[in-house]
């Protein structure tokens, strides 16, 4: 693997609406997912047993996940405030 940042692992991250575990006009579910071209990424994130974890999705998410819960919060107040609409 290389020791310097090539991009790919960024490029490959997605985020994909999950219809399955959604339900309209109620609650929208998504999934954060790694394409192919990054598969070293859990390698990365969870370590082997010759390199340690060197985690990039666990940072980000407790990095954000309080300003997120806060978005969450907010649109629900202004859906109640404005009726739902």
């Amino acid at each position: 693997m290389p020791h310097y940042r090539t991009g790919v692992l960024e490029d490959s991250i997605k985020t994909v609406f999950v219809p399955e575990d959604s339900v309209t006009g109620e609650i929208a579910t998504y999934a954060v997912t790694i394409n192919q071209n990054a598969w070293y990424a859990r390698l990365l994130e969870f370590g082997t047993s010759k390199m340690a974890a060197k985690p990039f999705i666990r940072p980000s998410y407790e990095a954000k996940r309080q300003e997120a819960g806060q978005v969450v919060i907010n649109s629900i107040q202004e859906a109640v405030k404005n009726g739902g609409q």
